[in-house]
């Protein structure tokens, strides 16, 4: 989605009060400036036709933009942010709780919690913005396992991925984590593959270009008997 959009036009107003009137994105967040933050939020859940009330699973959630965005739109929706566990996705979870702790839509935590295999349970669509672009393909494939619960009650997985013709993962070690990268690609014969042996079709819904000029491709994953 680009500022020029007419999709942009409906999704940058903001239609109730969000939950953190004065949320300013922190700068470890990919695009933290608005009004292109809230363009990257738009980008990412515009194609999901949600429905008031909905549930959404944020994997990957940071400080919780997400939630702030969504709650400028719509009223009746659940919320669950999860972040890696470590140093920075445990500040992220409790930097989260602090901004929104008197939202009861949103619930925040780490991996490997209860509240995951709630939130594989109830939501109907899971968003990684941004986390397929930092880690390598396998555990890319990991996660599309581990969110199966989603997938195979009819939801679908969104994924912000950078696609070119060579598989690469670049400046290890980002967010305190050996195999987190601050560029990773992927190429398109990967995703295919993965799409044949997982069951999975692939549809890309969206772009957006980031600060730093990269090409998100904005792609929907289902069940192949969903689509």
């Amino acid at each position: 989605m680009k500022l020029t959009d007419e999709a942009w036009k409906f999704w940058s107003r903001e239609r109730y009060q969000p939950a953190c009137a004065h949320y300013v994105c922190g700068h470890s967040f990919g695009t933290p400036l608005e009004p292109y933050s809230s363009l990257w939020c738009a980008s990412l859940i515009a194609s999901l036709n949600l429905t008031e009330p909905f549930t959404i699973l944020d994997w990957g959630c940071g400080d919780g933009r997400l939630f702030n965005f969504l709650s400028g739109r719509f009223q009746f929706f659940r919320y669950y942010g999860l972040e890696r566990p470590g140093n920075f996705g445990t500040a992220c979870v409790a930097s989260a709780r602090r901004l929104f702790a008197h939202d009861y839509r949103a619930t925040f935590d780490v991996f490997d919690t209860p509240t995951e295999a709630i939130a594989l349970h109830e939501a109907s669509a899971v968003v990684m913005g941004s986390i397929a672009t930092h880690i390598p393909f396998p555990t890319f494939e990991e996660i599309i396992a581990r969110v199966r619960p989603v997938l195979d009650h009819g939801g679908i997985l969104v994924a912000s991925i950078f696609i070119d013709e060579a598989y690469r993962c670049l400046h290890r070690g980002v967010y305190g984590h050996e195999d987190c990268y601050g560029f990773v690609s992927y190429m398109q014969e990967q995703l295919d593959h993965l799409c044949e042996r997982a069951k999975l079709s692939a549809h890309e819904t969206d772009t957006f270009v980031s600060a730093d000029d990269n090409l998100h491709h904005v792609i929907h994953f289902r069940n192949v008997r969903s689509v």
